[in-house]
């Protein structure tokens, strides 16, 4: 069998490139690009960390937002890339990431049964703005058992705290509901070191 042939970079679209990883030089897979403001998400990076988005909705200067559970991408913070874009011009633009820690954790109600749909916000205790970590404006919810994988956190010897929000449905009368919030539970604590 013949070896495969070392990628070659290719700029393509409004904006294309590639996403590695910072110490080690290789590709960056699945992290998602957010062009803010521009209708454009959900763009994700394949197995040699290439990436493009065709087309943008408004030119001008747009700030690019990169997340990665595996990896501290720019999330809605002032250290994100703003780039001036438009659908005449084509630019390149290549992104080394830091690795990250992550951690799997379950939601659980008062009585031990996982929650479903559990947004969770993740949180800096050193931060007094309290900004979300590595925010792309896409909530980070549980699985139907409860269980969420929460990724692009910069090492840190500081603790973070996870804020969980439930929303719950309560039927009044036969037409008439109202949410209201349920406090939740975590099984698991944590903490960098």
């Amino acid at each position: 069998m013949r070896p495969a042939a070392p990628y070659e970079f290719k700029a393509r679209g409004v904006l294309s490139g590639i996403i590695t990883d910072a110490q080690t030089g290789k590709p960056v897979e699945n992290a998602r690009i957010r062009i803010a403001n521009n209708g454009i998400g959900d763009v994700r990076t394949d197995e040699h960390g290439f990436y493009h988005v065709d087309r943008i909705f408004r030119p001008g200067n747009c700030t690019v937002h990169v997340d990665s559970n595996d990896y501290v991408g720019f999330g809605f913070s002032a250290n994100a890339p703003k780039l001036n874009l438009s659908q005449e011009q084509q630019v390149v633009k290549h992104f080394k990431l830091r690795r990250a820690c992550k951690v799997e954790l379950q939601v659980l109600d008062a009585n031990g049964v996982g929650m479903a749909g559990v947004e969770l916000i993740p949180t800096s205790l050193t931060d007094s703005r309290r900004t979300k970590i590595n925010d792309q404006g896409l909530p980070r919810r549980t699985d139907n058992r409860g269980y969420v994988l929460l990724g692009g956190f910069p090492p840190s010897s500081s603790e973070y705290m996870l804020t969980a929000l439930a929303q719950k449905t309560v039927r009044r009368r036969q037409m008439d509901t109202y949410k209201r919030r349920q406090p939740a539970e975590f099984s698991q604590r944590h903490r960098q070191g």
